[in-house]
């Protein structure tokens, strides 16, 4: 499958970091909940481990924070990968946005 790795620096440092991602993934599970099924969400410490299915397709992975970056590893579907420079786009848009 292919994947997506993704390193976003911050300089947030890691607690608040942390916190804002939590946050957001709230937001998202409050907001795409509907379209969004067997949401997985596991922290532990500073990392997350994921999975979910959309539109029938499974993503798995994990989100790293770190004192000075966010790392993100995802497998996606091969279905999905002829939308991945979509995809890479928008998550580092949400991620500079969530960070900044």
């Amino acid at each position: 499958m292919p994947f997506i790795t993704m390193d976003a620096t911050h300089a947030l440092g890691r607690d608040e970091a942390l916190k804002r991602l939590k946050d957001k993934f709230e937001t998202a599970r409050s907001r795409y909940g509907s379209n969004v099924r067997n949401l997985e969400e596991q922290w532990t410490d500073h990392t997350l481990n994921f999975s979910f299915s959309a539109m029938g397709m499974g993503v798995s992975g994990t989100v790293k924070v770190e004192d000075q970056s966010v790392k993100l590893n995802a497998e996606i579907p091969f279905a999905a990968t002829f939308f991945k420079g979509a995809i890479e786009s928008r998550i580092r848009e949400e991620l500079d946005r969530l960070l900044t």
